[in-house]
C-alpha cells in the first residue's frame, strides 16, 4: 500500500477569521476558514484576492452611501 503524500505547508497569511498556507512541495494555496479548506493554485489565489477585493470595496461604497439609521448606527 502506498503512503499518502504528506505536504510540508508555510503560513502565508492569519487571522481570527483564515489562515493561508502553501505546500513547499507542489506550491498549492490552503485557505482554511473555520471548519472549510479551498485549495488553489497561486494564479486561482491571485483572481480570488481580485474578486474579494473588488466585492470589499463596492460594500464599502454602498455602506458609505447609506443612511446612518440604515447601517444600525443610532
Amino acid at each position: 500500500m502506498v503512503s499518502p503524500k504528506v505536504c510540508r505547508h508555510e503560513v502565508l497569511a492569519s487571522n481570527g477569521v483564515a489562515q493561508v498556507q502553501r505546500c513547499l512541495d507542489c506550491d498549492c494555496v490552503s485557505i482554511h476558514v473555520g471548519p472549510l479548506t479551498f485549495r488553489l493554485d497561486p494564479t486561482s489565489l491571485e483572481g480570488l484576492w481580485t474578486v474579494l477585493g473588488d466585492a470589499a470595496m463596492a460594500l464599502h461604497a454602498r455602506r458609505a452611501r447609506l443612511p446612518s439609521s440604515a447601517r444600525g448606527v443610532a
